[in-house]
């Protein structure tokens, strides 16, 4: 996903690979010619994850929580190992952190990201819920993780969402 400011690009999420951020982020003018100099790593997996090296090379900032970024210090050599072992040709990536971190929601491009930290759905050993902040997810995305959205009514979510 990105947002496509008025000067410059927010990527939310920095893909699974520097190769996968080089086509998604750099390589390719059809979105717009803005640059790319915001990355959003909403969690230490590799999916979300991986294209740091490339988005950092292209002197994007990376961008995230500060539990994302404990995670990934703790982590990311665990998990680059289990997407190697379901995909043997997946590559040995270096850690990449990021370059800014804060303690739970940001906003960013003068308001027009927002960035809402709900729980640590994707943190160890924690229990996943959908709140009342949490209702702009879909209530199908929150059953297929097996959570039950109380009062999940679309006509009541933020925005409609």
């Amino acid at each position: 996903m990105v947002y496509v400011g008025d000067s410059f690009v927010t990527v939310v999420g920095a893909t699974w690979t520097p190769g996968n951020g080089k086509a998604f982020g750099g390589g390719d003018k059809k979105i717009t010619p803005k640059p790319v100099t915001e990355v959003i790593d909403t969690n230490y997996h590799p999916d979300r994850a991986s294209g740091n090296a490339y988005f950092k090379g292209i002197e994007a900032k990376i961008i995230s929580t500060k539990l994302t970024s404990d995670l990934l210090m703790k982590h990311w050599d665990e998990m680059v190992a289990l997407c190697a072992k379901g995909a043997p040709s997946y590559p040995t990536l270096p850690l990449v952190l990021p370059d800014k971190t804060f303690a739970g929601d940001f906003e960013l491009q003068g308001g027009g990201v927002k960035a809402i930290y709900l729980d640590p759905s994707h943190a160890r050993k924690s229990k996943r819920k959908c709140d009342d902040r949490a209702r702009n997810r879909s209530q199908l995305s929150c059953r297929r993780r097996g959570v039950q959205c109380p009062g999940a009514a679309r006509d009541k979510w933020p925005n409609g969402y």
